[in-house]
């Protein structure tokens, strides 16, 4: 004989009762999600590492322009409140300490994913994205790589990147500081041009990225397109694209357009 079972689904308000009646204590390592009390995972030396770090270079990158939030709530929705590592909140004029932040306070939530991988890209990753959370990053220590998630649909986020350990652009033009770079990396509007010398990576470097680095409104990319011998110009950042889209086989020149004086021969490129 089967029996129909029902369960008892807690909202955010009844959640927070039971910690101020007790049953719940600070020593209890749970989150709400989708009105289920759940055990998070216990946190190794590796996963505090990363998540301390991450927390003091936020806080160095955005200074007073965002709150880093480490391992505190978020209500999302009326029955979960997540504790994600970290989060990134907008300003506002209400203090946190008199209301936890919403869906709509939040800039970007990481997750540092060690024995939690599974369960962040199944249910937090569609949680986040039916929130509205307009980026995740999942930091995946045993894979030494960075899951980054941006545009949320109600399901699912349609936007997925990934990038390993040691990935940086081949050439870099900065604008000159002479002390700046000394003391801190240089930021997206320092950036003149910024070069990738594709072969096996070229997919990778035109659908991944390019739209990474319109984003951070890099004004001008170019991918050295080995294969092909041709040289891919990118200018005028909108959004995840470039409005400008050029192509410079051998034997034409190219000129950057941070040095209008400098007209350089796709052949030298590829000698």
């Amino acid at each position: 004989m089967s029996v129909d079972m029902v369960r008892r689904l807690f909202t955010v308000e009844e959640y927070r009762h039971m910690a101020e009646a007790g049953i719940l204590t600070a020593n209890d390592r749970v989150e709400l999600i989708e009105g289920e009390v759940l055990e998070m995972t216990p946190i190794g030396s590796r996963h505090a590492a990363c998540v301390a770090g991450l927390a003091q270079l936020l806080s160095v990158r955005v200074q007073d322009r965002a709150r880093v939030w480490p391992q505190n709530p978020v209500k999302i929705s009326v029955y979960s409140e997540p504790q994600p590592d970290v989060a990134l909140l907008r300003l506002r004029a209400l203090p946190y300490r008199d209301a936890v932040p919403t869906a709509a306070d939040v800039l970007l939530i990481i997750e540092v994913a060690d024995r939690s991988l599974t369960r962040d890209r199944r249910v937090k990753i569609p949680l986040y994205a039916m929130a509205g959370i307009p980026e995740v990053w999942i930091v995946d220590l045993e894979g030494g790589s960075v899951e980054v998630y941006t545009a949320p649909t109600p399901t699912n986020y349609s936007s997925v990147s990934q990038y390993r350990r040691g990935e940086s652009p081949d050439i870099v033009v900065l604008r000159p500081h002479p002390r700046k770079y000394r003391d801190k990396y240089p930021e997206p509007e320092d950036v003149l041009l910024l070069v990738e010398v594709s072969d096996s990576s070229l997919r990778r470097d035109r659908e991944l990225k390019l739209p990474l680095y319109a984003r951070a409104g890099v004004n001008e990319y170019w991918i050295v397109n080995v294969r092909e011998e041709i040289l891919e110009v990118y200018k005028k950042p909108t959004g995840s694209a470039y409005a400008m889209v050029q192509q410079f086989p051998r034997p034409e020149s190219v000129t950057p357009s941070a040095f209008p004086d400098l007209h350089l021969a796709v052949d030298e490129i590829f000698a």
